[in-house]
């Protein structure tokens, strides 16, 4: 029988209440996500820009401290987690919480109202009440740019990381929105992902494979030919896009950004001939610094 957990924060008391309603339901163990300092009513006033809450969901780096870690994390199979919605949200401090924990393994139930998210993948055509591991979300996202295991993802973790690391590695296009990128930083990103799945972390390999494996369209992967190539596939109206590391005895990453809606078979040729050209440059360059 799998152990779990019911983690919640309420400020109210509301959310309190259904946690342990749940927590009975299911036989699961509570836990209260505690601020250190506890939310007075003036806090909660969402109408005053300047009230702590308020200060804190307009700060994507804030992360409240809670007064209490729970220290058998590893023990649980499942973690149900409850909050309040705050500017549509979650409050920062669930970030606190979640960033604090390994919740490798653990498993997370898809539900259609509260994951869903129009676009490409194949969980949205999942029942509800399928039980996926976050590792499965993560090999989702990248192996079929699938949107709702995006979702899950982000609803779990919070975008606080997500922005906190762009601007870590300084990728200037990706600052105003996350859903945007120029090419010279689509292989910035790259070059960060080849460096993470060479370094022997404890998920190089699930990455790695994930992007080799997608079943994306394969613009980058047809022009590496028997070579292997690690690639993420987007499109959106007005944009079709690749970007990608080609794995050779000097592997290389490269971006192809274009603005076809949905590329014919004559574009798609069009862009296979500027990679191809690019993976020419980049044999030739080689050559002639090893002659």
């Amino acid at each position: 029988m799998s152990k779990k957990l019911v983690a919640y924060f309420s400020a109210s008391g509301v959310t309190a209440s259904l946690a342990k309603n749940l927590a009975a339901a299911i036989g699961a163990d509570l836990f209260e996500i505690e601020p250190v300092i506890r939310y007075a009513k003036a806090d909660l006033d969402w109408t005053n820009k300047k009230s702590r809450s308020s200060v804190e969901m307009n700060d994507k780096s804030s992360r409240p401290a809670v007064a209490k870690k729970l220290g058998n994390m590893s023990e649980y199979d499942e973690v149900f987690v409850g909050f309040p919605i705050w500017w549509y949200i979650a409050p920062t401090i669930v970030n606190t919480f979640l960033e604090g924990y390994d919740l490798a393994g653990k498993t997370l139930e898809y539900n259609r109202d509260e994951y869903y998210r129009e676009g490409t993948g194949r969980i949205v055509d999942s029942p509800d009440g399928t039980v996926y591991t976050y590792e499965e979300l993560v090999r989702y996202v990248l192996s079929y740019s699938d949107n709702v295991a995006f979702n899950t993802l982000m609803r779990a973790y919070g975008y606080g990381s997500l922005h906190r690391m762009i601007d870590r590695q300084g990728w200037e296009s990706m600052k105003s929105s996350a859903s945007r990128m120029s090419a010279r930083d689509g292989c910035r990103v790259m070059e960060q992902i080849y460096k993470y799945t060479e370094g022997g972390h404890k998920y190089s390999a699930l990455m790695k494979d994930a992007l080799i494996d997608s079943d994306q369209p394969k613009l980058i992967a047809r022009v590496a030919g028997d070579r292997k190539a690690a690639h993420k596939y987007g499109w959106d109206y007005g944009a079709y896009h690749d970007i990608g590391i080609v794995y050779d005895e000097h592997p290389y990453a490269v971006a192809i950004f274009s603005e076809y809606d949905s590329a014919t078979a004559a574009q798609v040729e069009y862009l296979d001939s500027l990679l191809e050209c690019v993976d020419r440059i980049h044999t030739e360059y080689r050559a002639s610094l090893e002659g």
